[in-house]
């Protein structure tokens, strides 16, 4: 459903934007999984690519010939302090 919306509504939400949805749905009901970032060598040169998986299945995703490597797991234990005082 999340892919349908995002195909056919008002706004087209790519891959990383349908990932964070289907995985705060999941953690709603109670379902422990993952968010996964992947990269490859792709026939336009560098790509990436944002899933959700269950268990080590990725969910909703069709067969690749030549699958996303994964990033390595970032895990963050202490909320990210953001000064308002930082020069950019």
């Amino acid at each position: 459903m999340v892919r349908i919306a995002a195909t056919y509504g008002p706004f087209r939400a790519r891959c990383l934007p349908q990932a964070m949805i289907v995985w705060t749905l999941l953690q709603r009901h109670g379902i422990d999984a993952e968010v996964k970032l992947g990269v490859r060598r792709g026939h336009r040169g560098f790509e990436a690519h944002a899933w959700v998986e269950l268990a080590g299945f990725p969910l909703d995703q069709a067969i690749e010939s030549v699958p996303f490597v994964p990033l390595r797991r970032i895990v963050i234990n202490e909320p990210l302090a953001v000064s308002h005082d930082a020069e950019l």
